[in-house]
């Protein structure tokens, strides 16, 4: 199917069965179809998921790889805006192009990062926390430390997101069980050293608000199996 705008051709459009998972498979004709036109946006559809290619790689012939692709149900559709008749502009979707290009490349990169640091990403951080000289052993420090404090922020972001879905409330039995916990450990630490974090599935309490220094964990939703969680064994033991 050819879309036309002002009797211009603009888009080349393959339509396959809804049953059908799109596949690189399908897209020998439309890349003959393609490399015999003039336009620069060539859809691969099944009615559902939606697979936008342009030619960014070598003009004139339809790249491999989809810039975009879109499940009607699932996925935000507001992006769709840029190829309607109203908005449709060849320089907005070759800028839109690029920018879904190096989103993804930027996304591996931080992806990669974020599970096995490479030795520049560690020594820029170094850096900026430390003055002294990056000898080969801190380096390796550093790698440890950024590692695990990547880990705790992705946890922490997906936590927040998941809170902010379902608001939390913290309960009276889960303020009193923390103000016990903070009573009995005033004898060996300041008590303002231990803060309380509530989430979804458990009440968490911890030293300097950090959850790298988790006290325990207070199981209190059901009121009926209340039970409490040692940080150093993680193992629930009912009240």
């Amino acid at each position: 199917m050819a879309i036309l705008i002002d009797d211009e051709l603009k888009m080349l459009v393959e339509c396959k069965s809804v049953k059908t998972k799109l596949n690189s498979n399908h897209l020998n004709q439309l890349l003959r179809y393609y490399s015999v036109s003039d336009c620069k946006i060539a859809i691969l559809t099944n009615g559902v998921d939606y697979w936008f290619f342009t030619d960014s790689v070598n003009p004139g012939r339809m790249d491999s790889e989809a810039f975009l692709k879109l499940n009607i149900i699932n996925d935000d559709l507001s992006i769709l805006e840029i190829f309607s008749r109203e908005k449709f502009s060849d320089e907005k979707i070759e800028n839109l192009v690029g920018e879904l290009k190096y989103k993804t490349l930027i996304r591996e990169k931080l992806l990669s990062e974020f599970s096995y640091p490479s030795q520049d990403f560690v020594t820029l951080i170094a850096k900026e926390v430390s003055s002294e000289r990056i000898t080969a052993k801190k380096r390796n420090m550093f790698k440890k430390l950024i590692t695990e404090e990547l880990e705790t922020i992705l946890a922490n972001v997906v936590l927040d997101y998941r809170d902010r879905q379902n608001p939390i409330i913290t309960t009276p039995e889960e303020i009193e069980g923390f103000y016990i916990v903070r009573s009995i450990l005033s004898e060996i630490i300041d008590s303002e050293r231990v803060a309380i974090r509530d989430r979804q599935s458990y009440c968490a309490i911890l030293l300097d608000d950090n959850q790298n220094y988790t006290i325990c964990r207070l199981y209190f939703n059901d009121l009926d199996n209340l039970a409490i969680a040692l940080f150093d064994s993680m193992e629930k033991n009912s009240i």
